[in-house]
């Protein structure tokens, strides 16, 4: 039986934790070679070792430190990770820095600070994808960014955030009308609050309840609360997984909801 993303390789950016460091277990185990790309030094991240005891596993994961709102670094990431495999196949770009005051106590260096983390990544990180995967051969590949539900709905305190993912979610419509004749595929994936991320962490520390507001949110929500929790890592990870699979060989520009049914509000 072959595995979804056998013979392919793919760039998984920010596996420091949560989303990135549940998707690296999932890509290798459909016969994926990863190349895990984070700003902590190596020895801080788990993610990117061997998934087996094995020399073969060794083999097809290697770890990346980079800044990704440093245009130099981006690159060089890029040339590090298709000098060692040859190609690039899928980038999944899961890096994600959320601010949670308004927009009358935003300072220009958070406004600043949260755009680069999240938009201008997306853009470093959409050319630096692009130039590898139309000029090597055969040409094309799968990226998939990461927007919010906020960029739909919005959120009370998240101006800067609900910018940045809005941008993401533009940003992945352009890419794929542009560069779809080059056979690179662009899609976005939104999800809704996320457990066991830092954005979780840092919105259940504001609280006064962390157990009842997590309870709330469960009950709230249509499909939590038949399963009883939120979208968790792995459900996020397995549906990147469909979209930098050829199975989504037709499927370009979206975004992709990940809410438990909750509609957000337009």
């Amino acid at each position: 039986m072959v595995s979804r993303l056998d013979g392919k390789t793919i760039l998984v950016i920010g596996v420091g934790s949560g989303i990135g460091a549940a998707s690296v277990g999932i890509f290798a185990a459909e016969g994926a070679r990863v190349a895990g790309v984070d700003l902590r030094p190596a020895e801080e991240v788990h993610a990117t070792r061997p998934i087996a005891d094995d020399r073969e596993a060794d083999d097809r994961l290697i770890y990346i430190q980079a800044d990704l709102t440093d245009e130099a670094a981006v690159e060089r990431a890029f040339q590090t990770a298709s000098s060692r495999f040859g190609r690039i196949d899928g980038v999944f770009h899961c890096v994600g820095v959320v601010s949670r005051v308004s927009i009358l106590d935003c300072t220009m260096e958070e406004w600043q600070h949260v755009l680069a983390a999240n938009t201008t990544s997306t853009f470093l990180v959409s050319r630096g994808a692009i130039q590898q995967m139309r000029h090597q051969e055969p040409a094309g590949g799968s990226i998939v960014h990461m927007s919010s539900s906020v960029a739909v709905g919005g959120g009370p305190g998240t101006a800067a955030y609900t910018a940045a993912k809005g941008g993401v979610s533009a940003l992945t419509r352009q890419l794929a009308s542009e560069y779809g004749r080059d056979k690179i595929r662009v899609n976005c994936i939104a999800p809704s609050r996320v457990e066991a991320t830092g954005l979780y962490v840092s919105w259940i520390a504001t609280q006064p309840d962390a157990a009842a507001a997590y309870r709330d949110a469960v009950r709230s929500n249509p499909l939590g609360s038949a399963y009883g929790r939120l979208v968790n890592p792995q459900d996020v990870a397995h549906a990147a997984l469909f979209l930098l699979s050829d199975e989504s060989c037709m499927i370009s520009g979206i975004t992709l909801d990940i809410n438990g049914g909750a509609r957000p509000r337009p």
